[in-house]
């Protein structure tokens, strides 16, 4: 797959990335942060439960940025009886993209089936792509991600699951094999959900 095409449309997972493809994104979000980053005149329609602060905070946020308006919506409104091949129909007609935070992926990948706007996950109950793209970018300006040993200590949940997926591409480019550790019982009655890195072994 291409740089671009890995990246460019929809994001429901992290398993067609590898390194090249991951350092092209990285280049785009650092236009942004210069504040050159490209400028649109869109719409993103984007469902986000009540409870969400930081995900939907950040989405709307940077959405705006890029000169897209934010229209929300609850995920309740795509669990409807009305079939979502054309929910996603009429959805293209107004907006041009869709942002979809639903603990069921499959509902995210029958909007994507429709082929009628890019859909970005968000967050599902299997994966996080757009937290564990964050957390690489921030570990990537201060160091080389394929010079480093991952170790992902938590639940067997959403981003060490996504993050698996991107690392294994990465660990492939680099001498330092990459190995997922979840340690469930350390994390019970706690949410920890953030990757740790340390330096690679002499």
């Amino acid at each position: 797959m291409s740089e671009k095409a890995a990246w460019a449309g929809n994001l429901l997972t992290l398993r067609d990335w590898d390194g090249p493809a991951l350092a092209a994104f990285f280049d785009l979000v650092d236009q942004y942060e210069s504040g050159a980053g490209p400028r649109f005149d869109a719409a993103a329609a984007m469902f986000f439960p009540a409870s969400s602060l930081r995900t939907r905070f950040s989405f709307e946020r940077g959405a705006s940025l890029m000169g897209i308006q934010p229209i929300g919506f609850p995920p309740a409104a795509l669990d409807k009886s009305e079939g979502l091949m054309d929910v996603a129909g009429y959805l293209g007609q107004w907006a041009d993209l869709a942002v979809v935070r639903h603990s069921d992926i499959e509902v995210l990948e029958r909007l994507v089936a429709a082929d009628a706007l890019p859909v970005i996950n968000a967050m599902t109950a299997v994966n996080h792509p757009c937290e564990v793209l964050s957390d690489l970018y921030v570990l990537s300006r201060d160091a080389d991600l394929t010079q480093l040993r991952f170790l992902f200590v938590g639940a067997d949940g959403n981003i060490g699951r996504g993050g698996g997926r991107l690392l294994r591409p990465l660990g492939s480019m680099s001498d330092k094999p990459v190995r997922n550790i979840c340690v469930t019982r350390a994390c019970r009655g706690r949410k920890t959900s953030r990757m740790r890195c340390v330096a690679p072994a002499s």
